[in-house]
């Protein structure tokens, strides 16, 4: 799927790295939203209104926010685990990534 965005922005031009890396970033955002339509739709737990958009810049992550609503009398938590388990699996699958927070502190040592 990113190889098909990809390849229909180039249309046979050069161009440099840092418009590279931005069209990456697009196209793995328009990737990102249509997989989790797929999934929501595909799931027969979930309603039909579903809610998909790209709405963060976060310090070193771009956020998709995706609200679903389960149906009535389907087990929550197995909905939620079938969901996120199909995230993982379908994101991987096009290669696209998580971005795990993480923090270095680095403390002064105390003279003695």
């Amino acid at each position: 799927m990113l190889e098909e965005i990809f390849s229909k922005s180039f249309y046979g031009n050069t161009i440099g790295p840092w418009a590279t890396a931005l069209l990456i970033i697009v196209a793995a955002l328009v990737v990102g939203k249509a997989l989790l339509r797929e999934i929501a739709s595909s799931n027969p737990n979930l309603e039909e209104k579903v809610i998909i958009g790209f709405n963060q810049f976060d310090d070193f992550a771009l956020n998709i926010l995706m609200i679903y609503y389960i149906t009535s009398g389907a087990d929550i938590l197995a909905t939620q685990t079938e969901v996120n388990l199909e995230i993982l699996r379908r994101f991987a699958a096009q290669n696209l990534e998580f971005a795990f927070p993480t923090q270095t502190l680095y403390t002064i040592g105390q003279e003695s």
